[in-house]
């Protein structure tokens, strides 16, 4: 079974004021630039493949790509733990966590914030088109101008 299926895949995109395209705790960002033509497979690190795939879509609405950041990154990863340990999926963690409380106990600080989330999907393709098809999403809202995820 590919590892995509087991996981569950969380994009959390946030604002913060006056922040420029790579946020003020730079050092915990990874432009996309430095991470290109990665390949589908079992050992790629899925966070970066999808938001490839997301910034994608973001440039042919004429958005600007998102920055990977840490911070966010282990906030959805410990959400994406707790539900594949506990077979469900929610905005809610199970201890009743919320994306902004787990995006504070990572210590990002945010003005906007949003989280997509899926599971049983074989691609990440198929995960982005399930997001663009469902609404409302992050990713169909040209008027919400996240920054990183």
């Amino acid at each position: 079974m590919s590892l995509l299926r087991l996981l569950f895949l969380i994009i959390v995109v946030t604002i913060t004021p006056g922040a420029s395209t790579v946020a003020a705790d730079s050092d915990s960002n990874t432009t996309i630039s430095m991470v290109r033509n990665l390949a589908e497979t079992e050992s790629v690190d899925y966070h970066v493949v999808t938001l490839n795939a997301v910034n994608r879509k973001r440039t042919a609405f004429g958005l600007p790509k998102l920055c990977l950041n840490n911070k966010l990154r282990n906030a959805a990863l410990l959400h994406s733990r707790d539900m594949a340990t506990r077979n469900f999926m929610s905005h809610i963690g199970s201890t009743g966590s919320t994306t902004s409380s787990r995006a504070a106990t990572q210590g990002r600080r945010w003005t906007f914030l949003a989280e997509n989330v899926a599971a049983g999907h074989a691609t990440v393709a198929s995960v982005v088109a399930s997001w663009m098809k469902s609404k409302p999403h992050p990713s169909q809202h040209p008027e919400l101008q996240g920054q990183d995820v």
